[in-house]
């Protein structure tokens, strides 16, 4: 008498996503805080470098610029943003021709990498920086 097996992937499928899932789950370091360096700086004619110094949740600092959104103005913000202060991607702040006085510099990142930043900032780690044009 032959007898008939039917294979059922179910139970081992249910077991090894478990099992990525913890494995996958189980770094919950988030990002706690920014610095933004110079914390305080003034432009006189020439581009200023502004990087993003990263504290994470176990206390540790990975010891790289952190990769942030930067603004000179906040983004979470309904207030009209002010002209004549401008940065790029990489945190390089000029001023604009015949620009004067003092910006706010944000950098903004994700406490969660795995999650998006809301419109109104929840989720976002924010830094910030004076910046001052002649």
């Amino acid at each position: 008498m032959e007898v008939a097996y039917e294979r059922s992937w179910g139970p081992l499928l249910a077991i090894a996503c478990f099992s990525i899932t913890l494995g996958c789950g189980s770094n919950s370091t988030k990002l706690k805080s920014l610095a933004v360096a110079p914390s305080d700086a003034s432009a006189n004619g020439s581009t200023v470098i502004f990087s993003a110094i990263a504290t994470l949740s176990d206390g540790s600092q990975p010891g790289i610029r952190w990769p942030v959104q930067w603004y000179t103005y906040n983004p979470f913000s309904e207030m009209p943003i002010r002209t004549g202060a401008n940065i790029d991607g990489n945190g390089n702040a000029t001023c604009d021709a015949g620009a004067t006085g003092a910006w706010t510099i944000y950098a903004v990142a994700p406490a969660d990498k795995r999650k998006d930043i809301t419109p109104r900032g929840e989720n976002a780690v924010i830094g910030t920086a004076q910046f001052s044009c002649p």
